[in-house]
């Protein structure tokens, strides 16, 4: 006698259960070989840091009418770049900056750099009038490395 070699209705099912256990397995072992890095985005709270730094330099270093800071002083001389300098001196250590200067009605001009940026930066600036002069100064300001994680 011989064994009823048919397929059966139990078949259909087992081979549709060994696809979907291949097809899981397959993406499964994919998700673990393929990494996808997906940068983080730049955070508004370090960005709004960078230009309160800036700006906390210019003012610490201005100072005010009543007591005036050392780069006052400098511009009051009109050393633009020694005032720059002080301004410079004044970022918090994990910053790095460029200060742009200009008296009266001039163009910006860059007088004093701690290098160049090395990705994302923040500009403040402030007005002083210092004497009969007019200064515009703008602080560009950088992280140390640049921010950038790898």
């Amino acid at each position: 006698m011989e064994a009823d070699v048919r397929p059966s209705a139990d078949d259909g099912q087992v081979h549709i259960l060994e696809m979907l256990t291949l097809f899981w397995l397959f993406f499964s072992t994919a998700s673990f070989l393929l990494r996808v890095d997906v940068p983080n985005p730049n955070s508004p709270a370090s960005d709004g840091a960078m230009e309160y730094a800036a700006r906390d330099a210019i003012e610490l270093s201005l100072g005010s009418e009543t007591s005036p800071g050392p780069a006052y002083s400098h511009l009051l001389n009109h050393d633009s770049s020694q005032a720059c300098s002080v301004i410079i001196d004044d970022l918090p250590v994990q910053y790095l900056g460029r200060c742009w200067i200009s008296m009266n009605h001039a163009e910006l001009e860059l007088a004093f750099s701690d290098g160049q940026p090395e990705g994302r930066s923040i500009t403040a600036y402030r007005m002083a009038v210092i004497g009969d002069d007019l200064w515009t100064i703008g602080i560009q300001v950088w992280p140390i490395g640049g921010g950038i994680t790898t």
